[in-house]
Formats: structure tokens, C-alpha cells, sequence
């Protein structure tokens, strides 16, 4: 984890893992400083602005040595010289080589800046919606407005709806832009559909009435309409450019002690154990309070709370209604970033609001679907909804650009155990637990299950003796351990089994339960309980209930019987 260095006055920074690179090319890591030699700082610097994405071998060699007439092997030797230093041991390998692409960073990265206080100073009319539907317009006026007025902050003014309430022609517009000037404004019409509403947006430069920015999109039911500020306020950040910022920002902390409290508690939010879910939970709270602007917190404090909650590593009611909350707060912000969409989307779809979680997730993916936080909400959104093989797809996008994102792995995996053999699911256990995550409980338990479920008892058991049997486990963990214990001891686990179970019924999702209930207390108790969920429509059950040890309860419940 990063120590902090409480003399350091550096700014304008990189900070990854426990390293800090200044802008004089000094590698700081604890207390040991390294002066970086021109190419490899100059490298380092490139690699760490595009952390998670390639950058090519022909860009590396253009802007690093230019003019200079020099081969691959120079470079080559250059990231040998990067490797050598940052090297931590034998699995940390912070470059990747991308054969026949380039090189990418792939631990997340985080740059030190003081906030830039200069504003824009623009203005924009949001005019009434064109319509023929039983729409009330006035509000929805009001609304864009309301949520476009925020931007204010950023030196944007929004002339009020008492000014543009009534400019419902061409005429009245013109007429309107040309005395008051706004720099921009911004009109559209909502056509009705069966079933929907379709949506038609422009954004248009008041100086010689230039289009900026034309688009449609369906709606497909009143409540949706409501998410029509997002979409709205994203094209006005993405089109304005005088607004126009760099998707890098949201990476950007405002001092070296906000940022080392939150790379902790990302360490720990990506070791992903109950125990250090919980600490990342104390660290992004912690770093909220001090630094209540720092966006980034809410965002990984609401995903840590969504990790309690479907792991049962926390009062899963509580921890979801936590997480709502959060995201409810970063929506005060002048901020409606993707992540902000695709965490708002992953709730909904968690709250079994299918519809709004998936319009959410597919603005966050249209706006910056190319970001490992959104691949991964969106195939954990996919695997709430049982879509485990199109959920697949998404996680390796972010595996791709996040290679260290335990939480997506550990998903991943899960549709591996669901969908393929017992002995893949083994090999694919295996080698995750070889990216340097020897001792994590939640693998660790999955490894185990899967070597009592095949036969392999005593490499079982060895792993259940060796690495699962000095913490203290819970949830889906300790699941796990008992049904591996199962397979291994029988009749002898059951009071065991039966004492978990009532003890947790009521913190952890009862889908992670069924096949414990099932052992423990038959078939008819787990048809009880499944028949439940589904009633519940419980969306834990799409996630878990796919676990080969019990989809066949499905097949039998009553009214499917052949």
C-alpha cells in the first residue's frame, strides 16, 4: 500500500500502487527516490496517461526520440530498464507487452493537480420540446433546465424557462436568439411510438445558427423520460467546446493525500475479500470526508457496497440502499459522467428495474463505453440478468484494459463454473489465483469447491487447511467451504450446514443459500425457497441460480413438472 511521504511538495504528478512520478522525472516509491534517465521518465510518462490502453511502438519511438533515427530494440531495451525498476517481485508487471500492437499500462493511475479555477463564460437556451403527446411539457422544460443549470459552476449560464417557455416556433426563436445572443441553444421534439417515445435532440451554435450536434433516441415508457437531463447533459459537455474536457480528468485528485488514502482503498477494494471490502468501505468514506469534491470516492464506495451485498459479506438491504444513496449524492456534482450513468444503471437492474438499467448503461456505453468501469458494469448488469454468456464478453473488455479488476475475474469465473467443465473451471481458478492472488479467500473457496465437487478431496482439503483457515470467513466464502466439506465428509457437515443457514438466511442472498438448503434440509425446503425467489422476482436468484448443483430444481417446481 502507498505511504505517504508527508514532506513531499510535488506537484503535478502521477500516482500508481505505492509509486509517485514527479514531473522532474523522479520515481518515488516509501522513501527510496530514483532519477529517471530522460528516455525511460519520458516513456513512463506516455505509458501513464494512457493507462489501460495501448499505445503503439511507432507512437513510443515518434515522440520520444523524434527525428532520431533509431530501431525497435531501443525501445525495447528502454521498457527492460522501466520493468527492472519497478519491478516488486516476480508477479507484478506494471508494462505489458502487446504483441504486434505496443505496450499498455495496466494498473489503474492517478494524476496530482491543483483545481484549475478559470471558467468559461458562455450562455445556452433550452427550448421547449416540440410534441404532440399527452406529455406535460412545461415540466420537462423545467427539468433540462434544472439539470443543465448545475453546469453553472463551470461558467455556463442557462437563461430561465421565464425566458423560453414561450418560444414554440421558428419565428419565436429567432426572434429570441437574436436579442438576447445566447453563445448556444438547444431544441428537439418527442414523437410517440407504440409503446415509446422517440426523442430528437439538437444543439446549435447561435452564431450563423451552426448544428452541433444531432442525434434520436427511443423512450420507451414515461418513466424513462425522466433520464432525458443525463443524455441532454452529456451533449452538451461532449459538443460545447469551450466545455470540453479530457475523459482523463475523472482520474484526477487534487492532492497527494487524497490520492494515497484512495489507491488504498482501491488496493483493497481489488484484493476483494469480506475483510478488505470492508476497509475499502472505511477508506472512501474516509476520504469523502475530508475531500467531499473527490468524485472518484462516491463511485468506488457505491461499487464496494454492491461487492458486500452480493457476496453476503454485508446486510445486503442495507448495503444496496447505501450504495443508491451515494450515487444520489454524485448526481449533486456538476457531473454526469458514464460511470455515473453506469453505476445509477447497475442499482436500477439490482432494484430489478430492468428497463431504466439498461436505457442508463447504454448511454454510459455510448459515451464511454472504450472504459474498463463501464464494461464491467455493464457485464455485471448482463449477469444480474441471467445473460451470462453475453455478460462474458464485457468482462474480458475490462479484464483486457483492467488485468488486476479481481471483482470482474472473480464474476468471470463464476460463468466459467456455470457454463463449462469442472476441470476448466479449475484451470481458469488456477491461473487467476497466479496473478498474484495466492491468498484470496473468495478464489481460494471457488478452488476448493470445485476440487471436492470433481473428487479431488485431499488437494481439497489442502487448500481449505492451508489458506481458508485463518480468517474469518463468511458469506458466499464460508458457503462454499461447507459444501466442500460436504462433498469430503457427507451426513457428518449437515448440523453444521443447518446451523450456517438459519443463522444467515436473512443476511445473505438466499440464492448463494439453495445448495446448502438443498443438503441440509431436501429437495422439497429448496423447491420452498426457490418458488419464493421467483415470486420475489429476486435478482440474486439470476446470478446465483445458475449454479449447476441446483438448476435442476428449476425443471421441477410445480407447474414445470413433464
Amino acid at each position: 500500500m502507498l505511504q505517504l511521504n508527508k514532506n513531499s511538495s510535488i506537484e503535478g504528478r502521477f500516482v500508481f500502487e505505492n509509486f509517485i512520478l514527479t514531473l522532474d522525472g523522479v520515481l518515488i516509491r516509501d522513501k527510496k527516490r530514483i532519477k529517471l534517465p530522460p528516455k525511460e521518465f519520458a516513456v513512463l510518462s506516455l505509458l501513464l496517461e494512457s493507462a489501460g490502453k495501448i499505445v503503439s511502438k511507432d507512437v513510443l519511438l515518434d515522440l520520444v526520440w523524434g527525428d532520431i533515427d533509431v530501431t525497435e530494440e531501443s525501445l525495447t531495451r528502454c521498457v527492460y530498464s522501466l520493468r527492472r525498476i519497478l519491478s516488486t517481485g516476480k508477479d507484478s508487471r506494471y508494462i505489458e507487452t502487446i504483441y504486434g500492437k505496443g505496450y499498455r499500462f495496466n494498473q489503474p493511475v492517478f494524476s496530482i493537480s491543483k483545481k484549475d479555477n478559470k471558467k468559461v463564460n458562455l450562455s445556452i437556451a433550452i427550448f421547449p420540446f416540440q410534441t404532440n403527446t399527452e406529455l406535460d411539457i412545461s415540466e420537462i422544460h423545467n427539468d433540462l433546465i434544472k439539470g443543465v443549470f448545475k453546469y453553472s459552476k463551470l461558467g455556463l449560464t442557462v437563461l430561465p424557462s421565464a425566458v423560453t417557455q414561450h418560444c414554440v416556433d421558428v419565428n419565436s426563436l429567432l426572434e429570441m436568439t437574436s436579442k438576447l445572443k445566447p453563445d448556444y441553444y438547444l431544441a428537439g421534439k418527442i414523437i410517440p411510438l407504440e409503446n415509446a417515445y422517440k426523442v430528437t435532440i439538437e444543439l446549435i451554435s447561435t452564431e450563423g445558427h451552426c448544428l452541433l450536434y444531432h442525434d434520436s433516441f427511443n423512450f420507451v415508457n414515461d418513466q424513462s423520460i425522466n433520464l432525458l437531463q443525463y443524455w441532454i447533459s452529456n451533449i452538451i459537455l461532449q459538443n460545447i467546446p469551450e466545455l470540453q474536457t479530457c475523459p482523463s480528468e475523472l482520474n484526477s485528485l487534487d492532492s497527494l493525500d487524497s490520492a494515497t488514502i484512495y489507491l488504498n482503498g482501491i488496493h483493497m477494494l481489488y484484493k476483494h475479500t469480506s475483510d478488505s471490502l470492508q476497509q475499502a468501505a472505511i477508506l472512501f468514506q474516509k476520504c469523502i470526508n475530508r475531500y467531499p469534491e473527490n468524485i472518484l470516492s462516491y463511485y468506488s464506495l457505491a461499487e464496494t457496497y454492491l461487492c458486500l451485498a452480493q457476496f453476503g459479506f454485508f446486510d445486503k438491504q442495507h448495503a444496496i440502499d447505501s450504495a443508491y444513496k451515494i450515487v444520489e449524492e454524485v448526481t449533486k456534482f456538476n457531473n454526469d459522467s458514464p460511470r455515473t450513468l453506469g453505476l445509477l444503471g447497475l442499482i436500477k437492474t439490482i432494484k430489478s428495474d430492468f428497463i431504466v438499467g439498461e436505457m442508463l448503461l447504454n448511454q454510459a456505453l455510448l459515451i464511454g463505453g472504450n472504459g474498463s468501469d463501464i464494461n464491467y458494469y455493464y457485464g455485471w448488469h448482463l449477469f444480474l440478468k441471467g445473460e451470462l454468456l453475453l455478460a462474458n464478453k464485457y468482462f474480458d473488455r475490462c479484464l483486457e484494459i483492467t488485468p488486476t479488476r479481481t471483482p470482474a475475474s472473480i464474476l468471470k469465473l463464476w460463468i466459467v463454473y456455470c457454463t463449462k467443465s469442472l476441470d476448466e473451471s479449475i484451470a481458469y481458478c488456477e491461473f487467476v489465483l497466479s496473478q498474484n492472488l495466492k491468498n484470496n479467500p473468495v478464489l481460494n473457496s471457488m478452488l476448493a469447491l470445485f476440487l471436492a465437487l470433481k473428487g479431488y478431496f485431499d488437494k481439497a482439503r489442502l487448500i481449505i487447511e492451508e489458506r481458508l483457515s485463518h480468517g474469518e470467513n463468511c458469506g458466499f466464502v464460508e458457503v462454499n467451504i461447507l459444501y466442500a466439506k460436504y462433498c469430503m465428509n457427507k451426513d457428518d457437515e449437515i448440523e453444521n450446514i443447518n446451523s450456517f443457514v438459519k443463522e444467515n438466511i436473512d443476511n445473505i442472498p438466499s440464492a448463494i443459500l439453495l445448495p446448502l438448503i438443498y443438503i441440509s434440509m431436501g429437495e422439497c425446503k429448496a423447491l420452498e425457497v426457490l418458488s419464493e425467489l421467483k415470486e420475489k422476482n429476486d435478482i440474486w436468484l439470476n446470478l446465483w441460480g445458475k449454479d449447476p448443483r441446483i438448476i435442476e430444481l428449476d425443471k421441477i417446481l410445480p407447474g414445470k413438472r413433464a
